[in-house]
């Protein structure tokens, strides 16, 4: 169950001076569907609503973690993956879906990963696929095992109780980088301000109009097998 805050609604703030002790999940194994999701700007520098970005390790190397409620499962980059030597199960095949609709192959699973935040450690399987900048998503496949918890998205924090104990994730501004409209582009503007506005568009061309520019551009002679080769 999620409760989504107003922004006017204040967050309980948490006494610095309180000990602070580490908890631990562990999650069950991870047993694979059919419906593996993966928002599609995970995958890129963009962040979207209802995600956040925060710093974690896993074997004493930090990482970029992304909490995203768009994902079924929980996520790791390959390249990480096999940089850290967790295991990688290369015989578990299984394919995803990325925002777009596209499908992409899946490259394996991590069994029992251990991802440390600020206040928890939590012990999870990962399926590894190609990550943008982020290094791993925590999705509905941990979200669901926290029960209850309270999010505010305009300062990024999530909190849930874990036996007893309140934790409190906040989201590192630094890492979010989002989209915005030109109307919003315009209000940050300034006199002296200068810049690109590049707008990309798909374009179709045949194969017959492909032939005719490249004849044009390279003459006759182009059409020579052995010249047509040597020029590609």
């Amino acid at each position: 169950m999620f409760f989504i805050m107003n922004e006017e609604e204040e967050t309980k703030e948490v006494n610095s001076q309180e000990e602070v002790t580490e908890r631990t999940v562990e999650l069950k194994n991870l047993e694979l569907t059919e419906d593996i999701e993966i928002e599609l700007k995970a995958m890129t520098r963009l962040s979207s609503k209802g995600t956040m970005k925060l710093k974690g390790w896993i074997r004493q190397k930090e990482i970029v973690v992304l909490i995203d409620s768009g994902a079924t499962h929980n996520f790791i980059h390959q390249a990480l993956a096999v940089d850290l030597q967790l295991g990688l199960e290369q015989h578990t095949q299984f394919g995803y879906t990325i925002g777009n609709g596209a499908r992409c192959k899946g490259k394996g699973i991590c069994r029992r990963v251990e991802l440390k935040l600020e206040e928890i450690t939590i012990i999870a399987d990962f399926l590894a696929v190609e990550l943008g900048t982020v290094d791993v998503v925590l999705g509905m496949q941990w979200l669901d095992t926290i029960g209850t918890m309270r999010i505010h998205w305009p300062s990024l924090t999530m909190s849930f109780w874990n036996e007893g104990r309140q934790i409190v994730l906040k989201g590192d501004p630094s890492l979010i980088k989002a989209e915005c409209s030109l109307k919003t582009l315009e209000k940050t503007w300034k006199e002296d301000d200068q810049g690109f506005l590049l707008e990309w568009s798909n374009m179709e061309v045949s194969a017959e109009e492909v032939y005719k520019t490249d004849k044009e551009g390279k003459g006759d002679k182009a059409d020579i097998p052995m010249i047509r080769f040597l020029l590609h």
